[in-house]
């Protein structure tokens, strides 16, 4: 019974987190910068997969259901942002960042997990954020435009947040008990 009352709380504590990455925000023209995908990465990190990606499942509905925990505010009609699919993408990447850095038997586990992990929201994202601007919004966006702004300018910051997030749930593990949570 504790190890599952323990793990709610890991989860809870991980959307919230996520939720807290979108208040540091910088703006930038079509995509903000925010440490959410930080968070994302470390709940893979230090979660089961399983787990992981319902912190994220539980981050998004709150933020659909008009808790302004997103980095533009909240409710059911962010769906309608370019920008959610980048959001829509936090379940599958934590999941993916948990399932490659729990079963990896090399050193690197974690980088290769958040690696796989910031493509997976960065495809997604990219994707929804073209097929959204063009076709139902009418906003007439190149994949050249989408693909500066919504990848290209964040790759050196991704790197960062990537490698911050293995060295944090590396030394984080080792309190924990490494992804028994």
């Amino acid at each position: 019974m504790q190890s599952k009352i323990n793990r709610m709380i890991y989860i809870a504590v991980f959307a919230g987190l996520t939720a807290a990455g979108s208040i540091m925000r910088i703006p930038f023209p079509l995509v903000p910068l925010t440490l959410q995908t930080f968070f994302v990465y470390l709940a893979g990190n230090i979660l089961r997969a399983r787990d992981a990606a319902i912190s994220q499942i539980i981050f998004l509905l709150t933020g659909l259901s008009g808790i302004p925990v997103f980095s533009m505010g909240g409710g059911p009609g962010y769906i309608m942002k370019p920008t959610f699919g980048y959001l829509l993408a936090f379940p599958v990447a934590a999941w993916m960042a948990g399932y490659v850095s729990g079963r990896s038997s090399k050193k690197n586990g974690y980088l290769i997990g958040n690696l796989y992990a910031a493509i997976i929201i960065f495809f997604i994202g990219s994707v929804y954020f073209y097929i959204l601007s063009n076709y139902f919004l009418d906003m007439s966006i190149s994949v050249k435009t989408v693909l500066i702004s919504g990848v290209v300018i964040f790759i050196p910051g991704e790197i960062l947040k990537i490698i911050s997030a293995a060295m944090l749930a590396k030394k984080l593990n080792k309190v924990l008990g490494s992804q028994s949570l």
